[in-house]
């Protein structure tokens, strides 16, 4: 059972590289809170996941990254709605 359970999790990962690749990059999303109140938490973690992007980016290597930070307003609702746009977007 162990061994069918690990040949599904790299059959899994192995499907999502390629569909990375087939864009180019692999996508990656950031939620939280770039307006309002708490405006400066989510600005500061958008900026940290930007720098390691730029820098894993700028190491080389065989994938690429690109990172999209959405606006959530510290609200739930809103929240939900930027995971979408993130899934439409293409994030793996």
């Amino acid at each position: 059972m162990k061994k069918m359970l690990a040949a599904a999790v790299a059959a899994v990962m192995t499907m999502s590289a390629s569909m990375a690749m087939a864009d180019g990059a692999i996508k990656i999303g950031e939620i939280g809170p770039l307006t309002g109140a708490a405006a400066i938490y989510g600005t500061a973690v958008a900026n940290g996941a930007q720098i390691a992007v730029d820098e894993i980016n700028a190491a080389g290597g065989d994938f690429k990254f690109e990172l999209s930070a959405q606006d959530d307003e510290g609200d739930g609702e809103k929240s939900v709605n930027a995971y979408n746009n993130l899934m439409d977007w293409g994030m793996q």
